[in-house]
């Protein structure tokens, strides 16, 4: 767990954000739920969304201040009245979906980041509003690989429970049912997170 812990905290540095900033991580799977925590260990106000009530849940546990299901649809307005008007800071999409990035520009204010965690496919068109970057000044960051020299922070956070990524490991199963492991890792449920295969039981 230390490898997505370490590529986490690398983009969580690259945002360079501020102790009482606030930021929304959109989707709350195991790398949503890991940038909500690490953002919170770094003092700021998460805003966290996912479609699951049980990862919204965790979400709440490992600190987020405020958490949505995007099926609310007052999300642009809860925003504005939590950062009186000025929106956040900051967006994390850990999610690859397009409306996303569409409503985390818009939710952020000027001089605020974006960072892509999850938009991995290449040669897809986002049609994103270049004016929004250039006359906004709000910046479009990209972040996946780990960084090695971050491995010590990385083991001192996951060894001393500051991040607890038991927590993530929802199910695991006998390596005779793989295929009904990655069956749940690629339809996951309200419950699961992690899907973890392992030799015996």
């Amino acid at each position: 767990m230390q490898e997505p812990v370490n590529t986490v905290l690398k983009a969580v540095r690259k945002l360079a954000l501020h102790r009482g900033d606030t930021a929304l991580v959109v989707g709350q799977g195991p790398i949503g739920l890991m940038f909500t925590r690490l953002l919170v260990l770094a003092g700021v106000r998460v805003v966290a969304t996912d479609l699951m009530e049980g990862r919204l849940k965790l979400a709440r546990k490992w600190g987020a201040k405020w958490t949505f299901s995007p099926r609310d649809g007052n999300l642009a307005d809860d925003v504005k009245r939590f950062t009186n008007g000025r929106g956040v800071d900051a967006a994390v999409l850990a999610v690859p979906v397009d409306e996303a990035l569409v409503q985390a520009r818009e939710l952020l204010r000027g001089g605020g980041r974006v960072m892509l965690f999850a938009h991995t496919r290449r040669g897809v068109q986002t049609g994103v509003d270049l004016a929004t970057i250039c006359v906004d000044e709000k910046d479009l960051l990209g972040s996946y690989a780990a960084d090695f020299r971050l491995q010590r922070d990385v083991a001192k956070c996951v060894f001393s429970r500051q991040l607890d990524v038991r927590e993530l490991v929802t199910n695991q199963f006998p390596l005779a049912q793989t295929a009904e492991a990655f069956e749940l890792a690629h339809h996951p449920n309200d419950n699961s997170l992690k899907v973890v295969v392992v030799h015996s039981l």
